[in-house]
């Protein structure tokens, strides 16, 4: 299994968990489809005002885990 090493590999990681696609996982948190596609799919960054949102939409999502990839 290829290790996980940034933060859009986790995000993709936990859209995958959570049997979602990047369109649902958008709406979800009030971002563009476009704003995922470009993050997951190019790995590139996050800005802090959408992991606010992420940890304000899905509190059982480990911030730990998500920025460092340690804990679960």
């Amino acid at each position: 299994m290829e290790k996980i090493t940034d933060v859009s590999d986790r995000i993709k990681q936990f859209i995958d968990y959570k049997g979602f696609n990047l369109n649902n996982f958008s709406k979800s948190i009030g971002a563009s489809n476009s704003y995922f596609n470009k993050v997951v799919k190019n790995r590139g960054s996050i800005g802090s005002d959408k992991l606010v949102q992420i940890f304000s939409v899905y509190p059982e999502l480990n911030p730990s885990w998500l920025l460092t990839g340690e804990g679960k």
